[in-house]
């Protein structure tokens, strides 16, 4: 068991360290050679399946750990109140939110006026839609209501992903503002001049074509604070982490394909994104919320406080509660 977890901390270390280094290489690349670059993809950005997919599924990806945030909620509020919604309730009431959630995965088709941009929004909900199904179909397993019940999720954490979230878009749109630097295609066309990304032009009232950094990649960043949720350096932490950046990584690539962000544009917002990450990460390591927490103990004292005996608990429910029953019962 030592043994096979220091490999897996051996393989964390080379995958950061690796993808710190590459990281690295290719902003000093694509400083010196973000035009050229560019260039390569310009004649191909008119009708490319591959980029419009990824813009208009980047719009909404940060529902994605909010849906998960949601659902883990759920499993609290039911171990709280010993009882769930109804079906037709709960339902309705997941209906609602996907709702919101689709509206909010849909902002991107309304900025495309492209033939086949309806047909690529209709595949983007069908994705979004499986991955909402999984996250619900997960959390609602025995073993995840068993987790929050010994305390495994926390509040902090849920505070952390939400902070890592917000600040990693807020400094996204910060940079923005500040450099101001043209999209790829305003500068084709005769618009605006190639800016490098080192050049600061303040402009505090211009929010469109914005291109340094990726707006796109941020939002897709934030699934690294589905992390916070699993214990560092084991086997599901590193898989999730190596599925996340390859994901993000195929964004970036849909970003420079398609012509909407410079290479540098990409990196950049990787590089807020990470930054955000530790210091969500280091919140996540505090205690400001840890009296809020769920735990066994708590239910315990709620139910013996009650007085509710097993016969009168919801059938899903039955099996944990019998246990604080028999133990209430030899006292």
């Amino acid at each position: 068991m030592i043994h096979r977890r220091h490999n897996w901390d051996i393989w964390t270390s080379f995958f950061i360290m690796g993808g710190g280094f590459v990281l690295l290489v290719l902003f000093i690349l694509g400083t010196l050679y973000d035009r050229e670059i560019a260039n390569w993809f310009l004649p191909h950005h008119e009708n490319n399946f591959f980029g419009l997919y990824f813009e208009i599924l980047g719009y909404g990806i940060y529902t994605i750990p909010l849906t998960i945030i949601l659902a883990i909620c759920r499993n609290f509020w039911k171990l709280k109140n010993n009882k769930m919604l109804t079906g037709e309730r709960e339902l309705g009431l997941w209906t609602l939110i996907f709702l919101l959630f689709g509206f909010l995965d849909s902002l991107g088709l309304f900025k495309n006026h492209q033939p086949f941009a309806w047909i690529t929004w209709v595949i983007v909900l069908f994705t979004y839609a499986w991955f909402y199904a999984f996250i619900l179909w997960y959390y609602h397993q025995p073993n995840q209501l068993l987790a929050a019940r010994h305390g495994h999720y926390h509040w902090q954490t849920f505070l952390a992903m939400v902070i890592y979230i917000i600040g990693t878009y807020l400094t996204v749109f910060i940079f923005k503002v500040i450099f101001v630097r043209p999209r790829i295609l305003a500068v084709v066309a005769g618009d605006a001049v190639y800016q490098p990304w080192w050049s600061v032009s303040w402009n505090p009232y211009r929010f469109k074509n914005n291109s340094f950094p990726s707006g796109h990649v941020a939002i897709t960043l934030s699934l690294l604070s589905v992390l916070y949720l699993l214990k560092p350096r084991k086997k599901p932490h590193f898989w999730m982490a190596l599925g996340i950046w390859t994901i993000v990584i195929i964004m970036a690539c849909s970003r420079i394909v398609y012509n909407k962000h410079y290479l540098t544009d990409t990196l950049m917002a990787m590089i807020i994104a990470v930054a955000w990450f530790y210091f969500g990460k280091w919140i996540n390591h505090q205690k400001w919320l840890n009296k809020w927490d769920f735990n066994h103990d708590y239910i315990h004292c709620h139910y013996q406080k009650h007085h509710r005996s097993p016969t009168s608990v919801n059938k899903p429910h039955r099996w944990f509660i019998i246990e604080v029953w028999k133990k209430r019962s030899k006292k």
